[in-house]
């Protein structure tokens, strides 16, 4: 039954393998990576386990511009608000105030992990980047720690 399940689904197992081994092996960027997933997964859809139509396309096309234009319209309010918050200087003020109630970088590290974990359950992920980076990044290189490695 475990075998009969994988040889079922097996052309679908293969997108993470194309996606990963694709970006690992150099042969495309991450964004390249998912529009090549996109097209494998109709190609998929279409021909193998022939469970889209043709007259279904229309309406994927649809949900995935509204999810799409969702989802910019939310990153584009945040990094507004973003620039709000930079402009009347409220990061300064809260990175004054973490520095001090954190003793180290390690300390400081779990406190963002926390307030990621609390932020996350309620905001998409890429708003809260762009609203907690400018807020937590200068405090980040106060404490010594590489935004990048």
């Amino acid at each position: 039954n475990v075998i009969k399940s994988f040889f079922d689904s097996f052309w679908a197992l293969l997108t993470p393998v194309i996606i990963l081994g694709g970006i690992y092996g150099g042969i495309f960027t991450p964004t390249e990576a998912a529009a090549v997933a996109s097209i494998y997964g109709l190609i998929i859809g279409f021909f193998v386990y022939k469970e889209l139509k043709l007259k279904d396309l229309p309406k994927i096309i649809s949900k995935a511009v509204y999810s799409t234009t969702v989802i910019m319209f939310i990153i584009a309010t945040a990094k507004v608000f973003g620039w709000i918050l930079t402009n009347a200087e409220i990061p300064q003020k809260i990175g004054a105030f973490v520095a001090t109630i954190a003793p180290n970088e390690y300390v400081f590290l779990i406190y963002i992990n926390i307030i990621l974990l609390v932020i996350g359950t309620m905001v998409n992920p890429s708003a809260a980047v762009v609203i907690l980076t400018p807020i937590l990044l200068p405090v980040a290189l106060q404490f010594g720690i590489n935004p990048v490695f």
